[in-house]
């Protein structure tokens, strides 16, 4: 729904500023403006795109927080300020690691920016095991044909394209899922090295991936 889109891009928006803002470079923070999350919900809600997501809503029907998996990995979760410590976020994950393990994910990864140290803490709660730090290139990118600071989008890029299908081929990386067609109308304007931790847990599957096998922008409401 079109109300859902603009409530995730508003949490997205208000929780990542929340946990994020005196731990990335101010760079960073300037371009994640709320016009930036919109595109980016978008991103995370276009088809073709081999993903999951699942939101939390409240009794009004209120989404309050939202989770979202890609290939073997719990890619984004984030909760309204008001649903902290109500026990959403531990539901959330649980409906992220049950959607990884119907794709007969074996092993699932996920990333924590250097710095969150109550993410940290909570996903070592929730039984997943730091294995290590490891470092992406943040790219800013801007929509063309008119380049605009507040109209941005933060990117990861791999070396290689994951073809995912015969038809789709995307870009996969623990923050962002750009498509083709997407790729075209965006350019990069700088890169921003940021240290990540690395999680993994084991989900007793038996692959990485069967692709197909995840219906893109799919929710269960409410959890």
């Amino acid at each position: 729904r079109r109300a859902d889109s603009e409530a995730l891009s508003v949490l997205w928006h208000s929780s990542w500023h929340s946990s994020h803002h005196a731990i990335v470079p101010a760079l960073l923070v300037q371009h994640r403006t709320l016009d930036s999350f919109r595109l980016r919900t978008q991103l995370l809600l276009q088809a073709p795109r081999l993903g999951l997501t699942t939101v939390g809503v409240d009794e009004f029907d209120t989404v309050c927080g939202f989770v979202s998996v890609l290939g073997a990995e719990v890619e984004q979760i984030f909760v309204a300020e008001r649903a902290v410590s109500t026990g959403l976020a531990s539901k959330l994950l649980d409906a992220g690691e049950a959607a990884l393990k119907s794709c007969d994910v074996d092993t699932a990864c996920l990333h924590v920016v250097v710095g969150n140290d109550r993410a940290y803490q909570f996903y070592r709660k929730c039984g997943w095991h730091f294995v290590g730090n490891m470092q992406f290139d943040a790219r800013i990118v801007f929509p063309q044909p008119h380049p605009s600071p507040t109209a941005s989008v933060l990117s990861r890029s791999l070396a290689t394209p994951v073809h995912v299908s015969p038809l789709t081929s995307v870009i996969a990386h623990a923050l962002d899922v750009l498509s083709p067609s997407v790729c075209t109308l965006l350019e990069p304007a700088t890169s921003i090295p940021l240290d990540f931790h690395r999680f993994e847990k084991h989900l007793g599957g038996r692959k990485s991936l069967r692709p197909g096998s995840i219906a893109a922008g799919t929710g269960l409401r409410p959890l």
